[in-house]
């Protein structure tokens, strides 16, 4: 009987403890993960919202120069005219490599006429046989759009494959990868008689996101071609998490951009998601004047590996606090049972008597 009373005893202080216990810890666990998280991820925003700052006043100095082209008389009046003086030619080749040289982010400028005609940088390195002409520029379909749109700039990215179907390599930055920005160039009349193209690496891109404290990866999201990678500044992806990336900003655009466009400065595209497992934050950041984006992907598996450690303390405090409340329960039982016990065999003496 009073083996029973014991057992009762010792069961019902660690149900009633473990219980408190397990409910504090539970509620103690989901309030600092749920702070930690929401400190993190503002901070982490924040400090990659400074770094799209800072790429997009990159792209905006990559311009600045190139513009004072498109304006220039000498230019406008030069691109008017179907035949050309050779001393016009190499005149406006100079200023592009004046262009060129003042900026070495810059590494190639060329400037097209509607006529046929192309003038391109640096031509020891960059020389006709590595330059597309017009013909083959006007056939990407997205140079076509842009002819025909009011926007009158775009940066886009271009390959040699766009042009040259041959594994001779042309032009080696080409065959990496330009980030272009083409500017329309108008005559005093209003019609279009050229484009100018200046070219950046689309590395470059990468560069302005070197302080990585945050252990992020850096992607570049090509309108027409996808994700493309550049270790090491971002980790291969899987075709899941490819199709994740860009499911998310497919379902991003369709409610906030109904009628998608391209988007000027202060119309980018910004916006952070979790990934679907919530082990990444996802940022997406359109550029200025261009249907790509540059993704940063941020992994929370540091903020996650210590609260996973705060997870395993609050288990090791609960189960050593189980065992303290088993040898409590035993200690109190003691303390009932056995006087109740000695009472007892006393009282069935007193009765035998």
């Amino acid at each position: 009987m009073f083996k029973k009373i014991e057992k009762k005893i010792v069961l019902t202080m660690v149900i009633t403890i473990s219980f408190c216990m397990i409910l504090s810890s539970v509620v103690t666990y989901i309030i600092i993960r749920k702070n930690i998280l929401n400190s993190f991820i503002p901070l982490a925003i924040q400090s990659t919202e400074q770094q799209k700052n800072n790429l997009d006043l990159f792209l905006e100095l990559m311009t600045e120069s190139s513009k004072l082209l498109v304006s220039d008389p000498e230019i406008i009046d030069t691109l008017r005219h179907p035949n050309v003086k050779s001393t016009e030619f190499l005149n406006i080749i100079e200023k592009l490599n004046d262009i060129q040289a003042s900026n070495l982010n810059i590494i190639g400028l060329t400037l097209y006429g509607m006529n046929g005609v192309f003038y391109p940088s640096n031509p020891s390195n960059n020389t006709a046989n590595s330059t597309p002409d017009l013909r083959q520029i006007l056939k990407d379909p997205l140079i076509q759009n842009f002819i025909h749109q009011p926007e009158k700039s775009l940066w886009y990215d271009r390959f040699q494959t766009d042009y040259w179907n041959t594994n001779l390599t042309l032009n080696l930055r080409l065959y990496k990868g330009f980030f272009t920005f083409i500017q329309k160039i108008y005559d005093p009349s209003g019609s279009l008689i050229g484009l100018l193209m200046t070219d950046i690496a689309i590395d470059s891109l990468y560069e302005n996101f070197r302080n990585n404290k945050l252990s992020a990866d850096t992607y570049f999201l090509s309108s027409r071609r996808g994700i493309l990678v550049r270790p090491p500044y971002g980790k291969p992806l899987k075709k899941q998490e490819v199709r994740e990336i860009i499911g998310k900003l497919k379902v991003r655009t369709r409610s906030d951009y109904s009628n998608p466009s391209l988007n000027s400065n202060q119309e980018q595209l910004f916006f952070h998601t979790l990934s679907n497992d919530g082990r990444n934050i996802i940022l997406y950041h359109q550029l200025p004047h261009s249907f790509d984006f540059v993704i940063r992907r941020i992994p929370l598996s540091n903020i996650l590996n210590q609260i996973h450690r705060l997870l395993f303390f609050l288990i090791l405090i609960n189960v050593l606090l189980i065992v303290l409340a088993i040898f409590l329960g035993l200690a109190i039982s003691k303390s009932i049972s056995l006087p109740l016990g000695d009472l007892y065999t006393k009282m069935q003496k007193f009765t035998k008597i």
